[in-house]
C-alpha cells in the first residue's frame, strides 16, 4: 500500500470508529475531475472501500469542463 493510501485508510478508520463503529461504511465522493479528487478516488479503489462517485458538469469552463466529465466517466467504467 502506498503511503498516501495508508494515511487515508487511517483517517477512514478514525472516521468509522467515531461513527457508531460502522466498519463497512459506504462513501460517496464528490469529484471534480481534477487531480486531487481523482487521486482520492484512486486511493479508495486501491483500499477496496465501498464508494460511489458523483460529478456535476456546470459547463463553467467550456471544453475543460467536458474533459473533466469525460475523465470521471472513464474512471467509473
Amino acid at each position: 500500500m502506498d503511503p498516501l493510501a495508508h494515511k487515508i485508510q487511517l483517517e477512514l478508520d478514525n472516521l468509522t470508529n467515531s461513527a457508531n463503529n460502522q466498519k463497512n461504511a459506504n462513501f460517496l465522493l464528490a469529484v471534480s475531475g481534477g487531480m486531487d479528487s481523482m487521486v482520492l478516488a484512486h486511493a479508495f479503489l486501491e483500499l477496496n472501500q465501498k464508494f460511489g462517485l458523483v460529478h456535476f458538469n456546470f459547463k463553467l469552463r467550456g471544453k475543460a469542463s467536458d474533459l473533466d466529465e469525460d475523465l470521471v466517466r472513464r474512471f467509473c467504467d
